[in-house]
């Protein structure tokens, strides 16, 4: 082997490589536990991060490119982060993949825990035994994210929007926001509750549990009753690492499809040394993407690699590098890179299922409302409130990925997502529930955080003065002051807005046939209420409270 081809090779490739990966995931982490917001007088509420949580999607050309086609409209957002992620791809390939990104760093940890060196030495002759003996094409293969791609495309063309709900960041925000988040805040609160009651260590105990709330965790505790829904998507993607190494990266996962196409153009390639190397597999065995053909080990996907250059690492000849050029002048070094091999059948597949999705997806029970001289449907549940900023429904729907920020960030946790009560369309899109927690109306973090402003961007100001999420509507059955002669009145005393909103005049009654005794009973001034909900959240009445918001009156509609 060449003198020049071992002072050319990558020396330690993994050890640099964990460290991106261990950075970017920290960073991750960073996000999550300090994304949340501290009231600030009088600009309403601002991030305590340095750093704004919507960059992680920012850097995301997948979900940006198709909620562009799905709503036919720019995104107000700067692209300059993920086209200097796309431009990287074309230059060293899919590194993003292999080097940044966080969910395919976990997938990583999974395979080294499910899938240790003797399993995996095992698992690879198995593999090897079974490429020798014909069988019938596998129904899922390495090309199945590009279809995938494809019909996630053709969906966004129809202008529905689903890609969050393959998005690898969008799957890993839902599952820490929605239950690790939530479930490491609960075992805090539980420690220090314990903590607290040692008297030699209470004191200690209080002020670190205090550092952490305030450092690291919302003012309210959050709880959401999908936590086990998308903490078992999560984890299920992990669970398949024992399948094979990257098992969801190299079959299903659509952004890593997106820079599978751009990686075959990159200069920087994977290179062997025709004289080092002997064809001992052991490269192949251990590439976690499949990317080695096997018994020719110059031949690898360009699309499949992500650039571990672990096979480099662990060639006992050196006779494999990653460079921009032959290393030679002599030739001695050579790669032959294994086209896209994707199939007509499979393309008619993507293309087909793609169309029919569409109307699938848009099922769902709305009506036609009435905006000015022209109308748009919506989901029939008048409880349904959409969070301040959000756009009129059906463009709400086109941009929306579902990434969790906006739950994530609430200080109330008002904000929770819908399942299939508004469609499938609306699957995992937020909506405040007003019974779990109100919306602070000096707090826009929400507007804040949204990456493809979904949710418009918003002043306190401007909420304040112009935004209303509904009406609140008394229940006459169900309050107190009306049906069981009992002055409340905690509504009026909580409603945030000057003058208020909810006025006590006399009208309540008892149940008692006759009665004619008047108590004050609340009633809505329709023109004041903004729809925050806290009325609703604070209304003593057991189970569903007693006075609800509805859309009646919503801005973003104009509902009357």
């Amino acid at each position: 082997m060449s003198e020049q081809f071992r002072q050319t090779r990558w020396p330690k490739a993994i050890y640099w490589r964990r460290a991106s990966q261990l950075g970017f995931f920290l960073f991750f982490i960073y996000l999550v536990m300090r994304g949340h917001g501290d009231p600030a007088i009088p600009d309403g509420w601002k991030l305590r991060s340095a750093v704004n949580p919507d960059v992680l999607f920012l850097a995301n050309p997948v979900t940006w490119i198709l909620s562009v086609i799905s709503s036919r409209s720019l995104i107000e957002k700067p692209i300059w982060l993920f086209l200097g992620f796309v431009i990287l791809t074309l230059l060293l390939g899919r590194v993003f993949c292999g080097w940044i990104c966080p969910l395919g760093t976990l997938i990583d940890v999974a395979g080294r825990l499910l899938r240790p060196a003797r399993v995996e030495r095992i698992l690879a002759s198995q593999t090897a035994k079974k490429a020798q003996t014909p069988h019938l094409p596998p129904l899922i293969s390495h090309r199945t994210k590009y279809y995938l791609l494809l019909a996630l495309s053709i969906v966004a063309v129809g202008g529905a929007n689903i890609a969050g709900w393959f998005d690898p960041l969008a799957i890993l925000m839902r599952g820490f926001a929605f239950a690790i988040y939530p479930a490491a805040h609960w075992w805090l609160s539980l420690a220090g509750d314990a903590g607290e009651t040692i008297g030699p260590t209470a004191s200690a105990v209080r002020s670190i549990r205090v550092w952490l709330e305030q450092a690291f965790f919302s003012a309210t505790r959050h709880s959401y009753g999908q936590s086990w829904l998308h903490f078992g998507i999560l984890l299920g993607i992990l669970l398949l690492s024992r399948l094979h190494r990257r098992w969801w990266c190299q079959y299903l996962c659509p952004l890593g499809a997106f820079y599978g196409l751009l990686a075959r153009v990159a200069p920087l390639r994977r290179r062997v040394s025709a004289t080092a190397c002997t064809e001992c597999n052991v490269c192949g065995n251990t590439c976690r993407m499949q990317a080695v053909e096997r018994g020719h080990a110059e031949s690898s996907d360009q699309g499949e690699c992500v650039r571990c250059m672990e096979c480099s690492d662990v060639c006992r000849r050196d006779g494999i590098e990653f460079s921009f050029s032959q290393s030679s002048e002599s030739g001695e070094n050579i790669t032959a890179a294994r086209p896209l091999d994707l199939t007509r059948r499979g393309v008619l597949t993507a293309l087909v299922g793609g169309f029919a999705t569409i109307p699938l997806v848009k099922m769902a029970v709305t009506r036609r409302t009435p905006i000015a001289a022209t109308g748009t449907d919506i989901a029939q549940d008048e409880y349904m409130l959409r969070p301040p900023g959000a756009r009129p429904e059906p463009e709400f729907l086109t941009l929306c990925i579902r990434c969790g920020e906006c739950f994530r960030v609430c200080p109330q946790n008002a904000i929770h997502p819908l399942l299939f009560e508004a469609g499938p369309e609306a699957l995992w899109t937020p909506h405040v529930v007003p019974r779990l927690g109100y919306c602070e109306p000096s707090c826009t973090l929400c507007s804040q955080v949204c990456p493809t402003t979904a949710l418009k961007p918003l002043r306190t100001s401007t909420k304040r003065e112009q935004i209303r999420l509904g009406t609140a509507r008394v229940d006459r059955n169900r309050c107190l002051a009306w049906t069981d002669r009992e002055e409340c009145g905690v509504c009026e005393e909580v409603c945030p807005v000057s003058p208020k909103a909810i006025e006590m005049r006399r009208g309540g009654r008892g149940r008692g046939a006759g009665s004619s005794e008047q108590i004050p009973a609340p009633q809505v001034i329709a023109s004041r209420c903004i729809g925050c909900g806290i009325c609703e959240n604070k209304c003593p009445v057991e189970g569903e409270a007693a006075i609800r918001v509805t859309r009646r009156g919503e801005s973003r509609h104009q509902i009357e």
